[in-house]
């Protein structure tokens, strides 16, 4: 049995990116309901996941140390392979000096598009390769909270797309394994192979860069 459901992992996960939030926030953060998130919360708490304090009649919640999650998953080593990871990369990305971070997989991709939800900001993408079963999974939830925080976005896509809420499409014939998203400070590689890897680079020079080429096509693209 899994230590966490996909719900409670998503929220988990929120909370490490957000480092210490209210209810309300975490709420904001993941798009889900204020009675799910404090169900989830006390559940995370009880697993020793969470640990939270008391600040001017409002609680505040942060993630527990790596090292106590790691002892927790020790109880189960199949959830140890498969998921210290993917946690050992999100720590890792909300670390200030880090400006590269590699990530990889479905869990590396929830981690890009939860961190542009947080962010807030419009989001211009380069999607040129097609999408497995999986990660289109992954695009239509994270649709769903972009709409609900009225995150705009403009995409640059090879293949035919639907009409959707906050979402302008322009139609490419460049086709590619590598996706491009750029957003708030940040852009985000992804390269589509037998395993999906993810490169965020947080640098000011290298997100203009890139923003000015995407504004360039969007102006020679056409409407999808």
């Amino acid at each position: 049995m899994k230590l966490l459901n996909e719900k409670q992992f998503h929220v988990f996960k929120s909370i490490i990116y957000l480092k210490r939030a209210t209810k309300g926030q975490i709420a904001q953060a993941t798009g889900m309901h204020r009675q799910s998130v404090r169900i989830i919360l006390r559940t995370l708490k009880e697993k020793d996941f969470i640990k939270s304090e008391m600040e001017k009649n409002k609680e505040f919640f942060s993630a527990c140390g790596l090292n106590n999650i790691k002892n927790t998953f020790l109880k189960n080593i199949d959830e140890v392979n498969k998921n210290i990871p993917s946690l050992s990369a999100d720590y890792q990305t909300t670390k200030d000096s880090q400006v590269i971070n590699h990530l990889q997989g479905k869990l590396g991709l929830r981690s890009v598009l939860m961190d542009e939800i947080i962010k807030g900001k419009e989001i211009c993408a380069f999607h040129l390769s097609k999408n497995s079963q999986e990660l289109e999974k992954e695009y239509k939830e994270n649709d769903k909270r972009r709409i609900t925080k009225k995150i705009p976005l403009r995409m640059i896509k090879s293949y035919d797309s639907q009409d959707k809420p906050l979402t302008k499409i322009k139609k490419t014939n460049k086709k590619s394994k590598t996706d491009i998203f750029i957003y708030a400070n940040k852009v985000a590689i992804m390269y589509k192979d037998v395993e999906t890897s993810i490169f965020t680079i947080k640098i000011d020079e290298v997100t203009k860069f890139f923003k000015d080429i995407f504004e360039k096509e969007w102006k020679k693209s056409v409407k999808n």
